[in-house]
């Protein structure tokens, strides 16, 4: 016996462990005595209803019904909102196109003065001479 608690010490300990917490359970937490039930208390039965499958089934469809229903809403929802921002981003880039072509238009404007003007200044300086 010796030998075998020397080759299996850790078996022996788990098994030491476990008597131990049996025997402090049975000592402090098992009540031996019975209390019989307060007199004069009385329960109440319990009033079962016979539910037919085929309600059962129907108020399932209505429910999954009900779900689809949100989902789709929630579907259809997220697809305006899509495209609303889609036309935004839109609008915005068109602003910003038509911003830059007016930029372009008075940057080539303001070329095309400067251009008239040093002609004009050359075209003078070319009379004095």
């Amino acid at each position: 016996m010796w030998q075998a608690i020397r080759e299996n010490p850790r078996a022996v300990v788990y098994a030491v462990l476990v008597h131990l917490v049996l025997l402090i359970l049975l000592v402090f937490n098992l009540d031996w005595r019975s209390t019989p039930p307060p007199a004069g208390v009385t329960r109440k039965p319990v009033q079962a209803e016979l539910v037919d499958v085929k309600e059962l089934e129907a108020i399932e469809r209505q429910k999954a019904e009900a779900r689809r229903k949100v989902e789709e809403e929630a579907r259809r929802k997220a697809e305006e909102k899509r495209k609303a921002e889609a036309e935004a981003k839109r609008k915005v880039e068109e602003k910003r196109k038509a911003e830059a072509e007016a930029r372009q238009k008075v940057e080539q404007k303001r070329k095309a003065e400067a251009e008239a003007r040093r002609k004009a200044e050359e075209k003078r300086k070319a009379e004095a001479e």
